[in-house]
């Protein structure tokens, strides 16, 4: 964040133009003030919040949930906006993969395995593979970042010793900058997965304002 108040050096004392009268009045007392943010992303974190997934095992994931396999697909998508969807899709779902269920070679038998058998003891030899590898957060992949610039311009004009006239001026958002929120990082949101909404800023808005201090 850069927060800045300038006077600009012209009128009367000042190291330019430096003479009352006409002068003054016009290019005297002027000041810009500004308040600037800029924030990079932050690294994301990717998982299933599924519970045939997740069954007893959530509570030794990532925050109840599980996290991913990576596929070896890149992980960013070309940014590019999905037709009929209002977002934008920066993240690829074809890099992640859910880990194996660990109930299902029990619950639903999707090998034929039944309890003693090779099959079965086969399916949990590895008890690791239920649990996804992907880092809890991915150092190379963020979240949008953030820019955003608030200006004003004020102007004073002294009229007698004990009356002064401000003329100010205050622009927020003066880029008209979009802000993107994160993106869904759940696969079991499959409709969502990837896609970022847009419009968490306010657009640009300007102001102007009068004031008499005397």
């Amino acid at each position: 964040m850069i927060n800045y108040l300038i006077e600009l050096p012209f009128g009367k004392n000042k190291r330019y133009l430096n003479r009352g009268g006409v002068v003054d009045k016009v290019l005297g007392g002027w000041q810009v003030n500004g308040i600037n943010r800029y924030q990079s992303g932050v690294p994301l974190s990717f998982f299933t919040s599924d519970p045939l997934f997740t069954d007893f095992l959530q509570l030794t994931g990532y925050l109840g949930n599980l996290r991913l396999n990576p596929t070896g697909q890149p992980f960013e998508s070309n940014g590019s906006f999905i037709p009929n969807r209002f977002g934008l899709q920066s993240i690829n779902p074809a890099a992640f993969a859910p880990p194996p269920q660990f109930g299902s070679g029990f619950n639903n038998n999707p090998s034929g395995a039944t309890i003693g058998s090779a099959a079965y003891a086969a399916y949990y030899a590895d008890p690791l593979r239920f649990f996804g590898t992907l880092a809890p957060t991915l150092s190379n992949v963020h979240s949008p970042a953030f820019f955003s610039e608030d200006v004003s311009l004020l102007k004073k004009t002294h009229i007698t010793e004990s009356v002064t006239f401000e003329l100010g001026a205050e622009a927020f958002n003066l880029f008209n900058r979009t802000y993107f929120f994160f993106p869904t990082t759940d696969l079991r949101d499959t409709a969502n997965f990837g896609f970022q909404s847009v419009g968490a800023n306010n657009p640009r808005r300007v102001q102007i304002r009068l004031r008499l201090l005397f």
